[in-house]
């Protein structure tokens, strides 16, 4: 075989020699980088500037004429279970990679949701508490997810820094007392922020005097819900923030949180929703 041949190998009967100057440099970095996740694009820009997108697409059909390529791993059950919404699994894929969440809140709150996003594909998660929070360290994240179990100032903190950073944002919490709520998610300039879904929550709260002073006794002493929960309710609460943050990061038209919020009964684990 001449020195700038190539030999590609499929089991001991396929044997096919190729030769110039692209067996010689360029296929062999395409074979190490192709490993069944990448798209044609990806390769591209991999492996530019040594070849193009044509180039790369010429030499995976001349691989596949000749049965030297085999399907990749299969694609993940969360990639399966959108494609049933007729999004490319590429897209959803690479959406999923180039996700950044910050979680905001105590590490006990935040941890197992951390993994839980992990366990959904999306890799870039991180945790912080909201001490150390400063405005830059907001920048080039996708979500920012605020976990609480008390009543806080922190959320308007929160939503000033994220209106600023044009940053989306979502409340996860379990208080006060036996409900918990999920949402809304606020999007800078989109949805409403902060301060109308207060606004708006107490033009339907029925007793509005006692109600602010209600809170506001709450925000002053920091009180912690007084109504326990399980490890359980924290489960399926965790498991609604995914969801509905899985579907704000793909883009899917299922997520229900630029305009609702999902409650939870610990008491008796039934949710409902509710506009805001």
């Amino acid at each position: 075989m001449a020195e700038d041949g190539l030999q590609l190998r499929a089991g001991d009967e396929r044997i096919v020699v190729l030769t110039g100057p692209f067996a010689q440099k360029a296929l062999p970095a395409l074979l190490k980088s192709m490993d069944g996740k990448k798209t044609i694009a990806q390769l591209a820009e991999k492996l530019a500037p040594l070849l193009n997108e044509e180039e790369i697409e010429e030499a995976v059909e001349m691989m596949a004429e000749r049965h030297l390529l085999q399907d990749g791993e299969e694609w993940p059950e969360e990639l399966l279970y959108y494609s049933n919404f007729e999004i490319p699994l590429e897209e959803l894929q690479k959406k999923l990679q180039e996700a950044k969440l910050l979680l905001i809140g105590p590490p006990p709150l935040t941890s197992p949701l951390a993994d839980l996003f992990r366990a959904h594909g999306i890799a870039g998660v991180r945790e912080q508490t909201f001490s150390s929070l400063t405005e830059e360290e907001l920048k080039n994240h996708s979500l920012l997810i605020y976990k609480e179990d008390r009543f806080s100032t922190q959320p308007q903190q929160l939503n000033e820094l994220c209106m600023k950073t044009k940053l989306p944002w979502l409340i996860s919490s379990t208080a006060p007392g036996t409900h918990a709520v999920v949402g809304p998610l606020f999007v800078p300039n989109e949805t409403c922020c902060l301060a109308c879904y207060l606004y708006r929550r107490q033009s339907n709260t029925e007793n509005l005097v006692e109600f602010i002073a209600r809170e506001k006794h709450l925000y002053e002493v920091g009180c912690q819900k007084a109504f326990g929960s399980l490890p359980a309710h924290e489960t399926l609460i965790n498991s609604l923030t995914v969801i509905e943050s899985l579907n704000h990061i793909i883009g899917h038209h299922n997520c229900h949180l630029y305009n609702e919020c999902i409650f939870i009964d610990v008491t008796t684990a039934k949710s409902w929703r509710e506009p805001v």
